[in-house]
């Protein structure tokens, strides 16, 4: 059930369909960062101290989103199992709120 979550196109239930095209944007800007931020602080739980001081001093460089995302998943082989999860969770309980039943 969770690769169909995973896979599950949520706009309309949202209601984004409804918004610019800008408000769209910005809405998964933040959205994403959140799940962003969420995945890492879940990465840095797994990892070593010394792959902890190395990703903050990368994180500190403020790199480029597709290039955090590329350095990320090429670097952390769980990192990608994370922010899937991390999507999947922010998809649940947005289905969740609105009454919409998962699977």
């Amino acid at each position: 059930m969770s690769q169909a979550i995973l896979e599950k196109n949520i706009i309309k239930t949202l209601g984004l369909n409804t918004l610019s095209d800008e408000e769209q944007i910005l809405f998964f800007q933040k959205v994403g960062a959140t799940i962003l931020e969420l995945s890492l602080v879940k990465l840095a739980k797994q990892i070593s101290g010394e792959q902890r001081t190395s990703l903050e001093y990368y994180l500190a460089t403020n790199p480029e989103p597709d290039v955090l995302m590329d350095h990320l998943l090429g670097n952390y082989s769980v990192f990608e199992n994370i922010l899937e999860e991390e999507i999947i969770a922010f998809k649940e309980d947005a289905l969740a709120v609105l009454g919409e039943k998962v699977g």
